[in-house]
């Protein structure tokens, strides 16, 4: 399948979505010099994507079965997003710059669409027909506009920095993007970091706000009211924040601080009452931090494992944790914050695959998990995973 690489129109700043430049490690961006390293396959070891016939199962083209996987590309970062439908899913693939398309019915990669250097973070609209991606770039990052009926880059915002994720507002006026470094919309007297959320008018594509966060922010969501930002800063300095940010005028409400450990992941309840933070802290046990919405307190922790991703169910009854050093989902019962179960994830034999991300279905009855090498020699691949 070839990359979608019609010119976009309407772009500001526009730059050259070919790969150059070292990148800074970050928890998104795996790799350090974007766009040029190569995956080799090894025969035998990597797990190709297979599928019963059409004719065995009496349809017109083969299903996406539970445990089969379904190639990504060299490098996928731990961002990956479903439509609103459920029939597919996007995700970022840093080291060729690109959306991987695929879709959840058949497992076929529907498009690869080229986009600015290193895509780390996604958010879809609520009308499903924009994606939202923000490119961490050569330190002049920016935040694309993907037409999701067309599969291609339409828009291009100049944020400057390193963008990390995007998330956008329940009614869809809004992108918020966490961004890294020399932010130009920054005003930081006295020097110091001018690492902060910028606030994005989808409608007219201007950024109006802006607020420093106290260290290099990474993902970030919104309360289902879209009233609240929750995001996380410092992966890599053995501290971490947990930062509580009212929006759309992006104030800073509360800072949780707590050294020893890394946060990796986060997720809001569908009803906003709670927030889980997946954390990676050694010899301690509750990894998976539990943040009470109302108080803006940490109310308690989950043993889960350590590291991985997060994500709740459409009902909010459970959360599902992929276990960044293990092969198997965690359940968690969110209305007693205890484990209630663990759902195995088929992977192949090779022992640097590990889960980097983790999508439920509509219907609450699958999950999809996104798996990188951390080695960095084989490619990522998408697995489906039976949650019943």
């Amino acid at each position: 399948m070839g990359v979608n690489a019609a010119a976009p129109v309407t772009i500001s700043a526009m730059r050259p979505t070919s790969p150059g430049g070292t990148l800074p490690r970050n928890r998104r961006s795996g790799a350090c010099l974007a766009g040029l390293l190569t995956a080799t396959v090894v025969v035998g070891l990597y797990p190709t994507f297979s599928s019963p016939s059409a004719q065995a199962t009496g349809l017109d083209r083969p299903l996406f079965q539970p445990g089969q996987h379904v190639v990504i590309g060299p490098s996928p970062v731990p961002d990956m997003v479903l439509n609103h439908q459920g029939t597919r899913a996007y995700v970022a693939e840093e080291m060729t710059n690109e959306v991987v398309v695929v879709d959840l019915a058949d497992g076929r990669v529907l498009a690869r669409t080229g986009t600015d250097v290193s895509p780390s973070g996604l958010a879809l609209s609520p009308d499903g027909d924009r994606l939202y991606v923000a490119c961490t770039g050569n330190n002049e990052g920016s935040l694309d506009v993907m037409s999701t009926l067309s599969d291609r880059v339409v828009s291009r915002l100049a944020i400057g920095g390193q963008p990390n994720d995007v998330a956008l507002s329940p009614d869809g006026r809004y992108a918020y993007v966490t961004s890294v470094g020399a932010v130009p919309w920054a005003h930081t007297p006295g020097g110091g970091s001018s690492s902060g959320v910028l606030t994005v008018n989808t409608a007219t594509g201007h950024v109006t706000g802006w607020v420093r966060t106290v260290s290099d922010p990474e993902n970030v969501v919104v309360s289902p009211d879209g009233r609240t930002l929750y995001l996380i800063s410092g992966w890599g300095n053995n501290r971490s924040y947990l930062q509580v940010l009212s929006v759309p005028e992006a104030r800073a409400v509360a800072t949780l601080s707590q050294l020893g450990y890394e946060a990796w992941d986060l997720a809001v309840r569908p009803d906003g009452s709670v927030v889980y933070e997946i954390t990676d802290q050694t010899g301690i046990t509750d990894t998976v931090r539990v943040l009470s919405t109302r108080t803006n307190k940490i109310v308690g922790g989950v043993p889960a494992p350590s590291g991985g991703a997060i994500a709740f169910g459409p009902d909010g009854r459970s959360a599902y944790v992929a276990d960044g050093g293990g092969p198997d989902i965690t359940v968690i019962d969110a209305s007693e914050n205890k484990v209630s179960g663990s759902v195995p994830v088929p992977k192949p034999s090779v022992s640097t695959m590990t889960p980097v991300d983790i999508a439920i279905s509509t219907s609450g009855r699958e999950a999809y998990v996104l798996s990188s090498d951390v080695v960095g020699d084989l490619p990522g691949y998408l697995t489906l995973v039976n949650l019943e």
